[in-house]
């Protein structure tokens, strides 16, 4: 009996650290989109280029599309933002599928 209650605490355990996983990755994401248009803006006021990828320069007729949160951004900026977007998936795509495993393996052995 104390065993059960000892495996559901350590489940309830995990699935608070999961939770809280989830929330420093939507954190860092919030982080990443923040500093990405930072330097886009920066990009934007100076002509220069960042990381060899985009090039601006003032008085370019620009792409512009509505961002996630409403206000107008550039094209290019929602594809980098978007490209780290589905790498966070990604990696929490990979969390889940290991949770999975470690579950079924947990309920095999409680046999």
């Amino acid at each position: 009996m104390n065993r059960k209650k000892e495996k559901k605490e350590k489940r309830e355990e995990r699935k608070k650290g999961m939770k809280r996983e989830e929330e420093k990755i939507e954190n860092m994401i919030k982080v990443v989109k923040g500093i990405i248009k930072e330097q886009i803006r920066a990009m934007k006021r100076g002509g220069e280029e960042i990381r060899g990828r985009i090039k601006r320069k003032r008085g370019e007729e620009r792409r512009e599309i509505i961002s996630l949160e409403g206000e107008t951004s550039s094209y290019e900026e929602e594809m980098e933002i978007g490209e780290i977007i589905k790498r966070v998936f990604e990696v929490r795509k990979l969390e889940e599928e290991y949770f999975g495993l470690e579950k079924r393996y947990e309920a095999q052995t409680d046999k």
